[in-house]
């Protein structure tokens, strides 16, 4: 495969990537802490609420864990620049 589409490739992974992730840190934190006043449907069940930090900063930590691997998978591939030789 040509290394110029594996770095496009690898780029638009890396993109959907961190796009899903905070789509997903998104709708966990307004669904955890609202964006309006609480009202009484959001407080009756407050003692089963729990904090979402730690669970999203699991899932952050391995999409950049996932992603630091492919990067390291793609400088282990092997795709460099092209040599800037003149022609002779």
């Amino acid at each position: 495969m040509n290394g110029g589409l594996v770095k496009i490739l690898f780029y638009i992974v890396a993109a959907l990537t961190i796009s899903v992730v905070a789509y997903f840190n998104y709708v966990n934190i307004i669904e955890a802490y609202g964006n309006g006043a609480p009202y009484y449907d959001r407080t009756t069940n407050m003692d089963k609420w729990q904090n979402p930090i730690p669970s999203l900063i699991v899932v952050n930590v391995v999409a950049l864990g996932g992603l630091y691997a492919l990067f390291r998978l793609l400088k282990k591939v092997g795709v460099k620049k092209p040599d800037d030789t003149p022609l002779r």
